[in-house]
């Protein structure tokens, strides 16, 4: 793990920690900022507990909550822009309370999309959809068919993962073969 030297700064409602490990602040952070946010919650837990009064407590290392917060930001506008010219509802990934937080109050300032959290923690995400002239979101298109890129997708045949089986390659046995034995081809006559 890098050496890391920490700052405190705190008030009545909020502890502050700046980490300052240099170049080496990505293993801290993790994808996402999901370590960042584990080492956070722990520390949220330790200051708060036996206490009478509630603080938070932020973990910050590199700028890399204002760094995510912009790129948030930007992806809502982004998304908002799209989900107003298709017409449809855009999902976006899971993310956790805060940036879920960063989302909707960036998107209640455009105009033309609303937005709402669906699922439950740690896979609930932000649903941005476009409104109608009256303000009133616009109900999800129906997918039309196999023209749905996403429809369907198990029914294809062939290609690399598929085996030419369309994926319903058997688990014993020869993994190259989709029959457990032969089975012999019996003359059938009609005209009895």
């Amino acid at each position: 793990l890098p050496e890391c030297s920490v700052k405190t700064f705190a008030d009545d409602e909020e502890i502050v920690f700046e980490l300052d490990c240099g170049d080496d602040y990505g293993i801290v952070i993790g994808r996402r900022g999901e370590t960042l946010d584990a080492i956070q919650y722990l520390a949220r837990m330790v200051a708060n507990r036996g206490v009478s009064g509630y603080k938070r407590v932020s973990i910050n290392i590199g700028n890399y909550r204002e760094k995510r917060k912009g790129a948030l930001v930007s992806l809502a506008k982004k998304d908002a822009a799209r989900a107003v010219r298709t017409g449809r509802n855009i999902t976006l990934e899971p993310m956790n309370p805060y940036e879920r937080r960063i989302i909707h109050s960036k998107i209640s300032e455009i105009e033309g999309v609303t937005s709402k959290s669906v699922g439950e923690d740690p896979y609930r995400k932000v649903v941005i959809l476009p409104l109608d002239e009256n303000g009133e979101p616009i109900p999800a298109r129906r997918s039309r068919g196999r023209n749905n890129r996403n429809d369907n997708r198990n029914d294809r045949k062939g290609g690399y993962r598929n085996h030419g089986n369309g994926g319903n390659r058997k688990r014993n046995g020869n993994p190259h073969r989709n029959r457990e034995e032969e089975i012999p081809h019996k003359p059938t006559n009609f005209d009895d």
